[in-house]
């Protein structure tokens, strides 16, 4: 698995990414906000390219040590967007 640095594209509507299409069907994502920026990562098989579609990548990134986590089980695709 691939550890990525993801950024947010300010521009794209992602009501209508699909995440199993574009994570793949087993991945982590780590997110944390040290005051100044929200920072994003993911852990999973997809190629760079395919998350290049929806999002800045930057790769070469280490894991910084989490104080709290939390494990999401998705039932299906559309748990990401229900409120």
């Amino acid at each position: 698995m691939r550890l990525y640095k993801l950024l947010i594209n300010l521009t794209l509507d992602y009501t209508k990414l699909k995440p199993f299409e574009v994570f793949g069907h087993s991945f982590k994502l780590y997110y944390w906000n040290d005051g100044q920026k929200l920072r994003i990562l993911y852990e999973g098989n997809t190629n760079k390219e395919a998350l290049q579609g929806w999002f800045g990548v930057k790769d070469g990134v280490e894991l910084t040590n989490l104080t709290y986590w939390t494990e999401v089980l998705l039932k299906n695709e559309q748990d990401f967007f229900q409120k």
